[in-house]
């Protein structure tokens, strides 16, 4: 195993989308997540989808402000929940829960603006037989959305720069 890892080392290996990261960007300080929606509490979901996804990753490191190459400030601007399949009845029963959330990621040291863009993450859910089971299905909804924004933010970062 040590064996194979010091073959690929030797070849040149790194892993993909290193390359897309500029060489004084190897850390980057999640900031403040501000939430302009009617919905309490999706910023700090996102902000704990964002930091998980960037450990699991492993390729840029999460560190505080002051010793951040980079900074990661997001809005998320908007919470929305669309029907999507209905029944006979024209009763809607499968819906889609969309995040969106304006990003900006900048330098730590100049504030110049590295990445400036919308991203959005979604996730489905199927009405339960009442109104709690609804809810604790849109809930669960949301969080799935909230991490596939975080997906987003993070390869967004990651290679996009």
């Amino acid at each position: 195993m040590v064996a194979g890892a010091a073959l690929l080392a030797g070849c040149g290996y790194r892993p993909l989308g290193t390359e897309a990261l500029p060489a004084n960007v190897r850390s980057v300080a999640i900031g403040p997540i501000a939430n302009s929606t009617f919905r309490p509490g999706l910023q700090g979901l996102l902000g704990d989808a964002v930091h998980q996804r960037l450990l699991a990753d492993g390729r840029v490191r999460v560190r505080p402000s002051p010793e951040a190459d980079a900074i990661l400030e997001t809005v998320i601007t908007g919470y929305g929940v669309e029907g999507v399949a209905w029944d006979v009845n024209g009763v809607a029963r499968r819906f889609r829960v969309q995040v969106t959330a304006g990003m900006t990621l900048r330098d730590g040291h100049t504030q110049r603006l590295l990445i400036s863009d919308g991203v959005a993450g979604e996730a489905y859910f199927t009405a339960g037989t009442g109104v709690g089971p609804t809810l604790s299905a849109e809930d669960e909804a949301a969080r799935r959305a909230l991490r596939d924004l975080a997906d987003r933010v993070a390869t967004r970062i990651i290679e996009g720069l």
